[in-house]
């Protein structure tokens, strides 16, 4: 396979050019119109003849889906027939042999001998979880578990909520209308009739009557049926019917009228408690127990610093997983404690839970391949029938364990100062694959896993195949073999592109170019990675952006990354592509940009994670402050010239620098930013600050409201007024307590008809002209004030 060097196509494609004209706000407020769109989606074929992506090229009007031929190595539009045998999550067989998959509604097995799927059910319906059985399969089919046995099709078991007559999840209107609608429309009727006699066709009249299956009014989460059809094990969730949900105004609508969206409960919502339920076959009669869980590890141990809670209950906890062992009769499941603070890996056997593994953090539960905000997506499994693997920061960093289920040893099989993510567990040949960042926290490559040896072994192409000190992230898509990958990867200044190298030799094929020429003309400013001393000695990574030394004007501004935990000082292409291309337009005008990775960010372990548990705006703008130290000492920018901005989280952060450090900065910029922590979602905000009646010292001390009379420098706040995801009425209710603090010295800039994430490029065009003269006039044209 030919041989890359990247360095040399982006040189070809123009970066070479050092002269170029300097960019514009319009342009970069274009987005990907101008950038170029990445290729994204990537599936293989399951017989490895190619693999498909979509991709839009800076020359089309559209995505298209392209299909990457191995044998010519060449790309072409997709076909129809390329689609066939792309598959998703695989459930392989004892021996390995055939997997059985859904798509579009139905189930296939694919045959590893011939290379070929064949369908095996046609409901072309909500079918999911298929699972192996004792001389076949089960299945989710509605609320009917379905088994096939010999080509024949029964309904093994069915889930009814004994305190409900009705099981349809839609409402009485909904049932009306498509009653309707089949009644109206003849060919909805003719379709619905023949996927009804082709699905009664193969449901064996000789089937026993089905194994019903209580609910007891909650809702189902996940289930699984041992291997010889003797056990079903299911969990389920309660919920709470009195949640209170916020309301969203949309205010420019096709009909004229205010239209309300109903959104999310505000942090403080009561959580449900998850259940196992059992029921097992003795002779020919089912039996059936419900299992509270109740007895776990550190179950009754409340932090000290909570309030108003009852310390003689138990946590209540949320189940995820429900994975059945090869050989099937055990279940490995998840569970993580309401309060974020536990989590558990646990076996059920024989209607008993034997908790295999307790996880604990004083903060929060979290990490790299461990569920955050209870979303159950934890990178956990059986590794064998005996061993099971999963993550944890158990040294402070997340790493991937090997637990025996029999003596409880564990065996790390990674270990360092660095971070694993992205597990894919290669179950043929027993092997993992990931991403790490052993080498600098801002380069994550790809890795195999040596489970035996206790390696990390580097798979990414070499230093001499390709540049990949410019390479920031190499994201992996692993053949059905594991012989070939292929790899998402880019640089800081270089957007994503496709490249296919094979598992053994490394050497690499760059098979797309995205970038939009216009792009490359204007030689963006790459920054530099650095680190300086936070306040503890931590090192604090950043990029900065430093002006030409002709041009430089002794004026500096901070950014500041959203999300909290999110990682942007690395040498990948940054979802703040956007921000970047406006660091350039900044140092061109002499400006210094400095972008921190501060205190839980994500990419520096435990606990920097964690940095910021029940003080937001503690030691995450300490890092601000220290790197303003930074720019004052190291950079010769002057203390009265640095201004600070950044977008939902980096906007709340730019409140809290302006309301409590109001001599430190000329001018900030919030966007989208929370106001009140009180008032913003549940799974996000009780991980880091638990909840308002429990621990209100942690709201009173995170929320800028609190600090708004000590604002002394210009202000601008600018927010999307349909945001759902930080509302509207934060910026408002702010907005109110500045009005009646009497300040003089902020403005509020709102978009109608934007969300959270901004999509028009006016709206883009209009925030950026806002903060880009608030720079301009705060600390160019009043540096003397």
């Amino acid at each position: 396979m030919q041989r890359i060097n990247l360095l040399s196509i982006w040189i070809i494609l123009g970066f070479s050019a050092y002269s170029q004209p300097k960019i514009t706000l319009e342009k970069i407020m274009s987005g990907q119109d101008f950038v170029g769109y990445s290729p994204e989606n990537v599936r293989w074929k399951q017989n490895e003849s190619g693999f498909l992506f979509d991709h839009k090229t800076w020359k089309d009007s559209v995505q298209r889906t392209y299909f990457y031929d191995i044998k010519t190595n060449k790309k072409r539009l997709a076909t129809q027939a390329d689609f066939t045998d792309v598959t998703g999550n695989l459930n392989w067989n004892i021996n390995h042999t055939q997997a059985l998959y859904e798509k579009n509604g139905d189930i296939y097995i694919w045959d590893q001998a011939s290379k070929k799927s064949t369908l095996q059910v046609n409901f072309h319906d909500d079918v999911q979880s298929p699972q192996w059985v004792q001389n076949g399969f089960v299945f989710q089919w509605n609320q009917s578990i379905m088994l096939i046995q010999k080509e024949q099709i029964s309904e093994f078991a069915q889930f009814q909520d004994n305190k409900s007559t009705n099981l349809s999840t839609d409402n009485s209107k909904d049932v009306w209308l498509k009653k309707q609608q089949l009644e109206l429309f003849q060919v909805l009727n003719e379709r619905n009739q023949q996927l009804k006699r082709n699905r009664q066709a193969r449901i064996s009249e000789k089937a026993q009557t089905p194994i019903m299956l209580h609910l007891d009014g909650a809702s189902l989460s996940q289930w699984n049926v041992s291997f010889d059809l003797q056990t079903v094990v299911y969990t389920t969730q309660t919920s709470n019917k009195n949640t209170t949900e916020t309301k969203v105004p949309h205010w420019i609508t096709q009909s004229g009228y205010v239209e309300i969206q109903s959104s999310r409960p505000k942090v403080g919502e009561i959580l449900g408690n998850s259940t196992i339920h059992y029921a097992t076959k003795c002779q020919q009669n089912w039996t059936q127990k419900v299992i509270k869980i109740a007895h776990l590890s550190g179950q009754t141990d409340h932090p000290s610093e909570l309030t108003n809670i009852d310390r003689t209950k138990a946590k209540e906890v949320v189940l995820f997983g429900l994975m059945r062992n090869p050989t099937g009769n055990l279940f490995l499941l998840e569970a993580q404690s309401t309060d974020n603070k536990d989590r558990w890996i646990l076996i059920f056997q024989n209607d008993s839970i034997i908790e295999l593994n307790h996880q604990h953090d004083d903060a929060w539960i979290g990490g790299p391949g461990i569920s955050s905000w209870r979303s159950g997506d934890s990178d956990f499994g059986w590794y064998d029938s005996d061993e099971v693997y999963y993550q944890s920061e158990r040294t402070g960093y997340s790493h991937v364990y090997l637990q025996s289920i029999h003596n409880k040893s564990i065996k790390s099989i990674t270990q360092g100062p660095f971070e694993v993510m992205n597990l894919v567990f290669h179950v043929p040949s027993k092997t993992f694959y990931c991403n790490a960042n052993p080498e600098h926290p801002g380069k994550f490559g790809a890795y195999r896993i040596d489970p035996v040896h206790q390696k990390l072994l580097a798979i990414t192409p070499t230093e001499k195949q390709i540049e990949h000190e410019d390479i920031g992230f190499y994201e992996f898509f692993l053949s059905p073999s594991a012989t070939q990958f292929v790899y998402r990867i880019s640089s800081i200044s270089h957007p994503w592109e496709l490249a296919i190298s094979a598992n053994k030799n490394r050497t690499i094929q760059l098979i797309t170019q995205s970038v939009n020429p216009e792009y490359v003309d204007y030689n963006f400013h790459r920054g530099s990675v650095i680190n300086f001393p936070g306040k503890d000695t931590q090192n604090v990574y950043a990029r900065i952006y430093r002006p030409e030394k002709a041009m430089k004007n002794g004026a500096a501004v901070i950014f500041v990354h959203g999300a909290g935990y999110l990682q942007n000082a690395h040498y990948w292409w940054s979802n703040y592509y956007r921000e970047f291309m406006f660091h350039h337009l900044l140092s061109e005008k002499g400006y210094t940009v400095l972008d921190i990775d501060y205190r839980a960010s994500s990419g520096y372990g435990r606990n920097w994670r964690t940095g910021i548990y029940r003080h937001m705006g503690g030691w995450d703008l300490n890092d601000q402050m220290s790197g303003r130290e930074f720019l004052i000492n190291k950079e010769n920018i002057d203390p009265k010239r640095i201004g600070i901005y950044g977008g939902s989280y980096g906007g709340f952060m730019t409140l809290m620098a302006l309301f409590t450090q109001p001599d430190s900065f000329a001018c900030g910029a919030a966007l989208r930013s929370v106001t009140d922590w009180a008032h913003y979602n549940h799974g996000y905000t009780s991980n880091i600050l638990n909840t308002p009646e429990t621990d209100s010292l942690s709201f009173a001390r995170s929320s800028p409201i609190n600090f708004a009379q000590n604002l002394k420098q210009p202000l601008i706040m600018l927010h999307g007024m349909v945001d759902d995801n930080v509302q509207f009425q934060d910026v408002v209710r702010l907005s109110q307590k500045l009005i009646e603090l009497e300040k003089n010295n902020w403005e509020l800039a709102v978009y109608p008809v934007e969300n959270h994430g901004f999509k028009e490029r006016s709206s883009w065009l209009d925030e950026y002209k806002r903060i880009y003269k608030l720079f301009d006039s705060n600390l160019i044209l009043n540096k003397d004030r």
